[in-house]
């Protein structure tokens, strides 16, 4: 109900700001494939082998603190 809304990339963008005002230098997540182009679009790159989880295809990434969001 709420695709193409825009909440999906505030919900992220805020819980990025959020763990990077805790000190923390870098941040991991579990991506699905598919939205591998949406994360990066916050400064995360793939770090590793991709891999099935449930049977969705998954990607490992990573952000530094130090990149900067597009």
């Amino acid at each position: 109900a709420h695709r193409g809304t825009g909440l999906g990339r505030r919900i992220v963008g805020a819980v990025v700001d959020e763990v990077l005002a805790t000190g923390a230098r870098r941040l991991e997540l579990s991506a699905q494939a598919h939205l591998e182009a949406f994360y990066a679009s916050f400064g995360f790159r793939v770090c590793g082998e991709g891999f099935d989880e449930a049977g969705i295809p998954h990607v490992p990434m990573a952000r530094d603190a130090a990149q900067v969001s597009a």
